[in-house]
């Protein structure tokens, strides 16, 4: 399991307030430790979709994808099928700009898994499998919000 800083935490905070501004929904975010990062509801506790939140400091075009845990991959795309509730993965880079997806628009049979780590740490364990998700996918959370 993956500790979050404070600074992670903030971040998330930030995008779930601009999250309610856009979609005029309430979000929650879950303790550390849950496989997903938040959720988004109505006043009266009804879920609208389930959010995993990245942040990266990159500007958005910089790359043809963005990388996403299949850790986190897989409890969303679960989630969002077995609910009937969308699952959207959340990425706001440089300048605030914040983009989503649906997960089930993401194919992950025709995008590209890498196992992938860090070597500055020096632990041999410290890799993960991820999945290259298209940028050309994801849309301005102004202008969607999958109901």
């Amino acid at each position: 399991m993956k500790l979050q800083t404070k600074t992670h935490e903030k971040n998330q905070e930030m995008v779930g307030k601009r999250i309610e501004e856009a979609w005029t929904v309430s979000v929650e975010h879950y303790p550390t430790f849950n496989p997903l990062d938040a959720y988004t509801h109505t006043p009266f506790g009804r879920i609208l979709h389930w959010l995993e939140i990245k942040c990266r400091d990159i500007v958005w075009g910089q790359y043809d994808d963005i990388f996403m845990s299949f850790e986190k991959f897989l409890p969303l795309y679960l989630a969002a099928i077995t609910t009937r509730i969308p699952g959207v993965f959340v990425v706001r880079c440089a300048g605030d700009d914040i983009r989503a997806v649906n997960v089930l628009e993401i194919d992950a049979r025709k995008y590209e898994i890498l196992n992938v780590g860090r070597k500055d740490r020096n632990n041999p364990l410290d890799s993960e499998p991820i999945i290259h998700v298209p940028s050309d996918l994801f849309v301005k959370i102004e202008d969607s919000m999958w109901l």
